[in-house]
């Protein structure tokens, strides 16, 4: 009897839960924006800047739809309906926004100005990267290069060095993010293979101090591409020496030596990646990168044997392999025989 009492007050429970979901009745929006209009105007916005910055982009994009209408004019809260748009990848929906928080913006309210056109620039970058970067498509390289040069003519404007006391975030958006945007930029252009413009992006964005082994990487990397292999050398020495366990680093200077004819250098960052790779269990591009360049160095230096069975690890792996490495076994083979019958007539 206990026991079918139990049982039957969860039933009752239950069915209290369901009508309460069901049947009590929803908060419409006309009666939340009853709530907001009910709100004087210095009270609503201090419930926007709370929210936002206590980083709650959901609570602040709840209210913003009744704020675009009520305050159209209000630079700030556009500002921040583009910038939650943003957090909830509703990229479309932030653009429009953000432009129009551009066009309102004081012209002395350099701070936010910058932090406008930092979140523009990110919309059009993850819309851009949507498309599938620039090597299929160049949609937004134009409304990114523009904002950029909004960024650039803005901090000239403003003159850093000259503010005494500068704010966490002031130091964050005039110093740190124009040359992190940059950057980016380059990252596209080398994406889509035009390697001159992404070498001058990334050199701008280390002349705007932002020095660290991503931007000297892909200037090196750029170079090794254009085959300008002399030039690419400083510059992936310089990202090895600020970030020596990048794997990406290491095997490019393993190609650069390797195109320079200093080959015992280069089998020596074979090595460094093959050590790393399998340290960080990283079984990917750099790793058979390194074996494959590990086969040409020991072709060039006469060390068939070597070079063979670093060939092996190539072709006993589940990887995608180019006709120049069947040409290399072939030619292994051969010269691998030749050895060996002059080794029988000794």
């Amino acid at each position: 009897m206990k026991r079918l009492k139990s049982v039957l007050y969860i039933f009752i429970i239950i069915g209290i839960v369901v009508c309460f979901f069901f049947f009590w009745p929803p908060v419409s929006g006309e009666q939340k924006e009853t709530v907001f209009k009910n709100t004087d105007e210095e009270q609503f916005k201090r419930m926007i800047d709370d929210a936002y910055r206590d980083n709650d982009p959901h609570r602040t994009y709840n209210i913003m739809n009744y704020a675009k209408k009520a305050y159209p004019d209000d630079a700030g809260i556009m500002f921040k309906y583009g910038y939650c748009s943003s957090v909830f990848q509703d990229y479309k929906e932030a653009v429009p926004s953000l432009k129009k928080a551009y066009e309102l913006v004081e012209e002395d309210d350099y701070l936010l100005r910058m932090r406008i056109l930092n979140s523009l620039f990110e919309a059009f970058y993850e819309l851009q990267l949507l498309n599938g970067t620039f090597r299929h498509s160049m949609d937004y390289h134009e409304e990114m290069e523009a904002t950029l040069e909004k960024m650039e003519a803005t901090l000239q404007e403003v003159n850093f060095e000259d503010i005494q006391d500068p704010t966490p975030e002031e130091r964050y958006y005039f110093k740190r993010e124009y040359p992190n945007k940059l950057g980016l930029m380059g990252y596209l252009y080398f994406e889509k293979e035009d390697y001159k413009a992404a070498i001058d992006y990334h050199k701008k964005s280390i002349d705007q101090g932002l020095k660290i082994c991503t931007n000297y990487r892909y200037i090196g990397g750029c170079y090794y591409y254009l085959e300008e292999y002399k030039k690419a050398k400083p510059y992936l020495l310089k990202a090895h020496e600020l970030d020596p366990d990048n794997l990406n680093t290491m095997i490019l200077l393993a190609g650069v030596y390797g195109k320079l004819e200093q080959l015992e250098v280069a089998l020596e960052y074979c090595k460094k990646t093959l050590e790393k790779a399998e340290e960080k269990e990283i079984y990917e591009y750099n790793y058979y990168q390194a074996y494959t360049f590990k086969v040409t160095a020991y072709e060039e230096l006469g060390e068939y044997q070597k070079a063979y069975d670093a060939l092996q690890v190539l072709l006993n792996a589940d990887i995608q392999l180019c006709d120049g490495i069947y040409e290399s076994k072939e030619y292994l083979e051969e010269q691998l025989s030749k050895e060996e019958d002059t080794s029988i007539e000794r």
